[in-house]
């Protein structure tokens, strides 16, 4: 995947504007900025290092970007963005699903955006990206990025309740953050003690690993189907 973005010029603080026009010399820089991301986390991010991944002037993460919070916020959208909006889309198609599938595919449509590739370091999860910057990036972007995700939830839960009636709609979320916290865990194992994965050793999965991903989706489909722990005629 390729993200199309051209000069960059700085707005109000933590936001940037781009224009239409692509050109390499950014992608390259994003591209670098994520790799670094990847093997040693935002800690190791300077713009020396970004130039020397990239081959490219150190000067010009200035010109496109402004400066290295406004080059990570344009990774993080890179790596966001496209969840989200791959999400929406397929829950905007279980309206021609046949019933007997709405289940499946709503649960694909969760599960299937949040196993997708970084933006630019393929066979690497995006959630790896993504993690690191809401975890070690600038106070204002984690804020702005997690209400997304926030959000997020919400519109999944919503469109999750008609096929789930037995949980509420905090039951519904509880169990969505509960999958996803699972997913982020396999995807991001840099951020863990390694000993914590021993029991599967060297086979953790990777994005295009339709083996490892269909036991996420069993392992999903068994938690969201599974009895509320609370009764709901109780409540009424």
């Amino acid at each position: 995947m390729t993200v199309k973005i051209a000069r960059t010029k700085k707005t109000k603080k933590g936001s940037v504007t781009t224009t239409q026009d692509a050109g390499s010399s950014p992608n390259r820089l994003l591209a670098a900025a994520e790799r670094i991301i990847i093997d040693e986390g935002i800690s190791s991010l300077s713009i020396r290092g970004i130039a020397a991944r990239s081959g490219l002037n150190s000067q010009l993460v200035g010109y496109y970007f402004g400066g290295i919070a406004e080059l990570l916020e344009a990774l993080l959208w890179a790596n966001l963005e496209p969840i989200n909006v791959q999400r929406r889309q397929m829950l905007s198609a279980l309206a021609q699903v046949s019933p007997s599938r709405a289940i499946d595919e709503a649960i694909d449509a969760f599960l299937k955006p949040m196993w997708r590739e970084a933006a630019f370091c393929k066979e690497v999860h995006a959630n790896v990206v993504i993690t690191e910057i809401l975890t070690n990036g600038p106070a204002d972007l984690r804020s702005r990025a997690t209400q997304r995700i926030r959000d997020a939830y919400h519109e999944l839960a919503e469109a999750f309740a008609p096929l789930f009636p037995q949980l509420t709609h905090a039951a519904l979320l509880w169990r969505i953050c509960c999958i996803s916290g699972s997913i982020i865990a396999v995807a991001t194992p840099r951020l863990y003690s390694p000993r914590f994965f021993e029991p599967v050793g060297e086979e953790l999965p990777d994005p295009n690993d339709e083996q490892w991903y269909r036991e996420l989706f069993a392992l999903a489909k068994g938690a969201l189907l599974a009895p509320s722990a609370v009764d709901r005629s109780a409540m009424q």
